[in-house]
């Protein structure tokens, strides 16, 4: 993976932000950075070596939060992969169309459906998690090792202010 050496000085708007945001243009939104950012990386990244597995970005996600935690409903999906119902419906059936996934009806809720990896899911998980996993090596590997541990560190504190935020 070719790796350039951006600019990383701290622009003005982040050396010293002010309490009502006014030093900030909406590209130094942090929420706007993190959402392209992970856009680029998917976009650039992930998705060429997805396509050449017949996978796109959405049944990728649904096939790795299957193999992590196995039979599921597909509303417990939707709140832990954040993508929405509909999406998720038009995955799945995409999914069990091409035998990577079963769903049936969940015997104890009726109107609820579990659904599955099938066998053939589950090596197509297992080839599709080797080559991502090489890719985000090399990304994290394109940092020093004090860049890791500000950013995971950082990210992990975003991520559990935003989560208490939304929080009843």
């Amino acid at each position: 993976m070719k790796t350039t050496n951006p600019d990383t000085s701290l622009p003005d708007s982040w050396r010293e932000p002010t309490p009502d945001g006014a030093t900030l243009a909406m590209g130094d939104f942090p929420s706007v950075l993190l959402v392209g950012t992970g856009t680029l990386i998917q976009r650039h990244v992930t998705k060429p070596v997805l396509e050449t597995l017949h996978l796109s970005v959405p049944e990728w996600r649904l096939l790795a939060f299957l193999h992590e935690n196995g039979r599921s409903v597909a509303g417990e999906i939707a709140s832990r992969t954040w993508m929405d119902k509909a999406q998720i419906s038009r995955v799945l059936e995409a999914l069990v169309e091409r035998g990577l996934v079963s769903r049936e009806a969940d015997p104890q809720h009726r109107q609820r459906q579990l659904v599955a990896l099938t066998a053939k899911g589950r090596r197509l998980h297992a080839q599709a998690f080797e080559a991502t996993r090489k890719l985000q090596s090399e990304l994290l590997l394109a940092l020093s090792a004090s860049e890791r541990k500000g950013l995971f560190g950082a990210l992990t504190k975003l991520r559990a202010l935003a989560e208490a935020a939304g929080a009843p």
